[in-house]
């Protein structure tokens, strides 16, 4: 072997401290979703997994059956259907084929499993159905206390909610606001301000130069308070009356350029330039 390798690749080395794994069979395990082994299956009755059954395609959670291999989806008890079958299987002791009211899951399994359908009852493991019988024993308890406690608790209710409680009530005195003003506590009214002369000397100006100066300060103060800009449609051309000054999808008029309705008129940034529909029919 060394020779050989020596002879087609001569420059080669030897790796060391790596193992070929293609020098071993291939594992078997699954991750994610496991397969319910064939044994288990005979043991509750379920089926394997057939994609040429012809009922396949009204089957629902088929990806889920078929990782499973089984011809239902195997999961816990979710549906009103399940919960109810639980129900009437319990109540009729399909359960316990000995009689003595002890529940035997396995063969409990096995005869949940022969009603199953694919589309409202699903495949159970005796797991599925010990998991959910606790919760059922927990709702059959608060059902029976409630049923119990029925007669107590209607007389409670109709004492609480009887009408004669809102007629014995008091009326609301109708009230007038009366605005309050404070009559202590005010801040003792401030001197009158006098004016200090000012000891530099100063060049009289003009009142009317001195109200331009003013105005023109506050218009450089703030350049955004100027006249109103008066708006144009840009579809139909006017500037008073139209909506379509706020937008030309308000405006109901024909377009100025083209004379149809549903033109969108002129671009914003393009004002003297026709619409696109009299560019297009000139053309």
């Amino acid at each position: 072997m060394s020779q050989a390798r020596d002879i087609i690749v001569p420059t080669s080395h030897v790796i060391t401290g790596w193992v070929n794994g293609n020098l071993y069979s291939p594992t078997t395990e699954v991750f994610g979703i496991l397969p319910v082994p064939g044994s288990i299956q005979a043991e509750v009755g379920m089926t394997e997994f057939n994609p040429d059954s012809l009922d396949a395609g009204q089957h629902q959670h088929r990806y889920l059956a078929k990782v499973q291999n089984t011809r239902f989806a195997v999961i816990s008890v979710h549906s009103k259907a399940e919960k109810d079958l639980f129900s009437e299987m319990m109540a009729k002791n399909s359960f316990s084929p000995s009689g003595n009211g002890l529940p035997n899951w396995k063969h409990g399994a096995k005869i949940w499993n022969e009603k199953a359908n694919g589309s409202t009852i699903f495949y159970k493991l005796h797991e599925h159905l010990r998991a959910y019988h606790t919760e059922w024993v927990s709702i059959a308890n608060q059902k029976l206390t409630q049923a119990q406690s029925k007669e107590i608790r209607q007389a409670v209710d109709k004492r609480i909610r009887s009408e004669q409680r809102s007629l014995n009530l008091p009326g609301v005195p109708q009230t007038t606001n009366q605005v309050l003003s404070p009559t202590a506590g005010l801040l003792p009214p401030a001197p009158p301000m006098t004016s200090i002369p000012d000891s530099t000397p100063s060049t009289s100006m003009p009142s009317s130069s001195i109200a331009g100066s003013k105005r023109q300060s506050a218009e450089s103060s703030n350049p955004s308070a100027k006249a109103p800009r008066n708006r144009t449609c840009m579809k139909c051309g006017d500037q008073k009356d139209c909506r379509g000054r706020g937008g030309v999808q308000k405006c109901q008029n024909p377009c100025r350029d083209c004379e149809q309705t549903d033109c969108n008129g002129r671009r914003a940034k393009q004002p003297n330039v026709p619409c696109e529909n009299s560019r297009l029919q000139q053309q």
